[in-house]
């Protein structure tokens, strides 16, 4: 699927925040498509699919209970601004 197939699938997920994204990703979560929608720049989207996980991490992150390793957790947003071309 190109990335605009994914954006505007029922089954995916659109995160915009950097370190959401990140703590997902370390949990083991892959990003499936960018949203580097003109109108939206600076922000870039990042697509996921939809799963039990994906909304479990969501929920833990959201109530301050997710734990993350702090030096991954720094070099994975630093890798993720640097792919997107993201300003630090």
């Amino acid at each position: 699927m190109k990335d605009f197939e994914y954006m505007h699938s029922e089954d995916c997920e659109e995160l915009f925040d950097i370190n959401l994204v990140g703590a997902c990703i370390l949990n083991g979560q892959k990003i499936v498509a960018y949203n580097r929608d003109p109108k939206y720049f600076p922000r870039v989207g990042f697509v996921f699919r939809k799963s039990k996980t994906l909304k479990n991490l969501i929920s833990k992150y959201l109530d301050g209970t997710m734990k993350v390793d702090p030096m991954e957790f720094a070099k994975t947003v630093r890798d993720i601004k640097a792919r997107t071309k993201m300003p630090f």
